[in-house]
């Protein structure tokens, strides 16, 4: 491919250069240019790889793309995926000609050891507390950033910690989660100490749905607060520097967002919503500044993290408010539309990921989104399929579903029928319910200039999805419109 792009035509105006490279065993380096429409060169980009025979000690230098720009490029930011060690994932490409004007290129996300760390609750957990010194509370009420954590390797582990939990009399409660993703058992909330039968009777349970504690699968024991509210949190890092910022109320089976909190805003009372109260500002608030600390015992610790990440807090009522993070996730969320395209919001998100919007933190702002304050971000289908109980549009589309379901039976298709298509599962929790309850719908997808990815996402997609679910005859548990996919019965 590298032999076939020796010219790519460029606007006048680039401001921003985007790439990914795969690695690939070409000996020979080849040039390629980006000229602007006048025919000048505005960009060399020349492409190395290592040979059959060099070192893997090599990769982190030869295996990259060096980007130098003559006039019109701020940025270049490079996704790099590559084999070889570990390390060529964090390489940081640059121009040969240190002057250059061109910001270092380099793979915005984490490096795969950093990866595997905030994937895990606990090892983030003792990232947190052992290299970035944050300390633990021994309880929800004690000074603390972080809730005391516990990984179990057996089910002996799990009796153990339960006893000595009932030993020493404390009034704090542990709830049991799989480090791994569990869809069946990651709701159950299931909290030591307990007496030993019923810790017994629990983990046969587990173990019979295939997700018993093990070497290989272990479990945490997390400290749980049983009174507050969830809220979840993405953010932009560069640098270990926080770039951009969003925190919205959250729970396990909702998908709408609002940005909460308002930093260095200023809103006049008649603009604000009522759904903001001083709590949820309080709790917000406290979310950034765990995060802010976050990020500043990364910088003081020497650790350099680029990438998009996010987390969920659980924040305590009360005068005293104060954020636990339960856990940290090395990925987007979805929680992103609130940086919306029709106000430019998007185009800003963009800018701070390729980085040519540094020395500022994009949070979404009134001045750019006039329906911040009245519309929460959702998908169409997601809130449709949530009125089943009262649609009798949805009752039909059910019976049509077992209508079909039966003929693939008879045809020999399917081994057996499917549960109805549409028993979308309605969220009613707190948080779900005062979106509904303060804020009017808009859907992320649809755009009136641009109408096909909505049509797609609602339409095309379910259809393909679950034709192949009809088929197979799997059970399946319900149907992600955010982010189009059926969620099966033991599946990831």
């Amino acid at each position: 491919s590298t032999d076939d792009a020796s010219t790519v035509t460029s606007e006048e105006n680039v401001d921003v250069c985007e790439m990914v490279c795969e690695r690939s065993d070409v000996k020979a380096a080849t040039p390629a240019k980006v000229v602007n429409d006048e025919g000048e060169d505005d960009i060399s980009v020349v492409s190395v790889s290592s040979t059959d025979d060099d070192s893997t000690s090599q990769h982190s230098t030869d295996d990259r793309n060096i980007v130098t720009s003559e006039k019109h490029l701020d940025a270049c930011e490079m996704g790099h995926e590559c084999t070889g060690n570990d390390s060529t994932a964090s390489t940081k490409c640059s121009g040969s000609d240190s002057s250059s004007e061109v910001n270092q290129s380099r793979n915005m996300h984490f490096t795969p050891s950093i990866c595997d760390i905030m994937d895990d609750k606990h090892s983030f957990w003792e990232y947190c507390t052992d290299t970035l010194g944050l300390p633990s509370s021994n309880s929800e009420n004690s000074d603390g950033n972080m809730l005391p954590s516990h990984r179990l390797f057996s089910d002996a582990d799990v009796l153990a910690l339960s006893q000595q939990l009932q030993d020493e009399g404390t009034k704090d409660k542990y709830v049991l989660k799989n480090l791994g993703y569990d869809p069946l058992h990651r709701l159950d909330l299931f909290c030591l100490p307990a007496d030993q039968a019923t810790v017994k009777n629990y983990l046969e349970k587990i173990r019979t749905d295939g997700n018993g504690v093990s070497e290989q699968e272990p479990w945490q024991a997390q400290l749980f607060i049983e009174k507050g509210t969830e809220i979840s949190c993405f953010a932009v890092l560069r640098d270990s520097s926080l770039e951009l910022y969003t925190c919205c109320l959250s729970s396990a089976s909702q998908l709408r967002y609002v940005h909460a909190g308002r930093e260095s805003e200023d809103i006049s009372a008649d603009q604000r919503n009522a759904g903001h109260t001083p709590l949820i500002d309080a709790q917000a608030a406290a979310c950034r500044r765990w995060v802010d600390a976050f990020c500043e015992a990364l910088r003081a610790k020497g650790e350099s993290l680029d990438g998009q990440l996010c987390w969920d807090f659980m924040c305590t009522d009360g005068d005293a408010v104060r954020a636990f993070p339960l856990e940290c996730n090395p990925r987007v969320h979805s929680q992103c539309v609130v940086f919306g395209a029709a106000n430019g919001d998007q185009k800003r998100f963009g800018e701070v990921l390729v980085g040519s919007a540094r020395g500022q933190v994009l949070v979404p702002s009134m001045a750019t989104d006039a329906e911040s304050e009245t519309h929460f971000w959702g998908w169409w289908a997601n809130e449709f399929y949530s009125l089943q109980d009262t649609s009798y549009l949805l009752r039909m589309l059910e019976m049509v579903h077992s209508f079909l379901s039966s003929v693939l039976v008879l045809l020999g298709l399917s081994a057996k029928c499917g549960r109805p298509v549409f028993n979308y599962g309605k969220a009613c929790d707190d948080n779900a319910t005062w979106y509904t309850n303060h804020f009017s719908f808009r859907d992320s997808d649809f755009d009136a200039e641009d109408p096909l990815p909505f049509l797609g996402r609602n339409l095309m997609q379910p259809l393909v999805l679950f034709w192949g679910v009809l088929l197979s005859g799997n059970e399946w548990t319900k149907y992600d419109f955010c982010i189009g996919k059926v969620v099966e019965k033991n599946g990831d």
